[in-house]
């Protein structure tokens, strides 16, 4: 080999060599790849650790589908009872769902009370129901210390209908008061069976009512006896004793109660062919079956009903209206 051939192979090592530690220059720093986190393994992560303190920390450590995996839950403190109950321990899902089947046997609707259509009064109270507030009785569990007794939160449940909405409703919108002077049995016994007939009278917006109408003739198969009354005769006003005898106090009575409500309007009134005294003169409305009557429309938006009260020598009509 020649005195060349030795030079040259030296040099192409030393080219080699250099090409070589070129090629190892470092990259600059936005090149660099960061594989600082590219070979972590979730081995890596102590999950021992975090369930080891778990109920400290308020979370739940789960193994789903055979790997560790941290699923965030609320759990309730050691001892926390919910009554007798103890709630300890248990997760915020739990928890809710125990709270669930017990609102289930204890929740209860409320009833409305009801109208008698009769009477116009409450024929049954309401009934108020209740309802666990679980959401609220949750929280409570979940914020109590450990060793705290908690109650169960129960909302009271209105019902669409109370008695004061009905009471409210019916308005006594007029009302007057006579006192029998002549308190004879007949008579008062007349007067009891005319109360009868007409309490709890209703007169619907635009009907006319009738005294004579409702009461029918009164007769003696109906319990009217022979009381006295003021008969006209051609020689002026006199007293005898008919049938019915009395009842004339009972439409007077109800005519001055039907003068206070704005929208009755009388359709038919005759007076005494002489002064009576149990209502002021000019404010009678006497009453015969068959030849005359006391009348009244109902031009109110609303029904209207007639109550009587005979009670300790006093006789009390009311006009009753229903805004139901």
């Amino acid at each position: 080999m020649g005195k060349k051939t030795l030079l040259v192979i030296p040099l192409l090592l030393f080219s080699f060599a250099f090409a070589s530690c070129k090629s190892r220059v470092e990259k600059p720093d936005d090149q660099e790849e960061d594989k600082s986190y590219q070979n972590l393994e979730k081995q890596d992560i102590d999950f021992s650790n975090i369930s080891n303190n778990s109920n400290d920390m308020g979370i739940k450590v789960e193994n789903i589908a055979g790997e560790n995996t941290v699923n965030i839950e609320k759990t309730i403190k050691e001892n926390v009872y919910l009554g007798e109950e103890n709630f300890g321990g248990l997760t915020e899902s739990e928890a809710k769902k125990r709270l669930e089947d017990k609102a289930a046997k204890i929740n209860k609707e409320p009833a409305s009370a009801v109208f008698d259509k009769v009477t116009w009064t409450v024929e049954k109270e309401e009934v108020y129901g209740k309802k666990v507030n679980v959401q609220k009785t949750l929280q409570k569990l979940l914020d109590a210390p450990a060793g705290q007794k908690v109650e169960l939160v129960v909302d009271k449940v209105k019902p669409d209908i109370t008695s004061e909405q009905i009471e409210k409703n019916v308005k006594i919108i007029g009302s007057y008061t006579t006192v029998l002077l002549d308190a004879s049995e007949s008579r008062v016994n007349n007067i009891m069976l005319a109360c009868e007939s007409l309490d709890y009278e209703k007169v619907q917006p635009g009907e006319e009512f009738s005294f004579n109408g409702v009461l029918g003739k009164r007769t003696r198969s109906k319990g009217y006896e022979k009381a006295p009354i003021i008969k006209r005769t051609k020689d002026g006003p006199k007293k005898a004793y008919e049938i019915g005898g009395g009842i004339c106090q009972v439409s007077s009575t109800l005519y001055n109660a039907v003068r206070e409500c704005k929208g009755l309007k009388v359709t038919e009134r005759h007076t005494h062919s002489k002064k009576v005294k149990y209502v002021p003169k000019g404010r009678d409305a006497t009453v015969v079956y068959g030849y005359m009557d006391f009348r009244f429309v109902n031009n109110r938006k609303h029904p209207v009903m007639i109550r009587t009260y005979l009670k300790k020598g006093k006789l009390t009509v009311n006009i009753v209206e229903n805004r139901n």
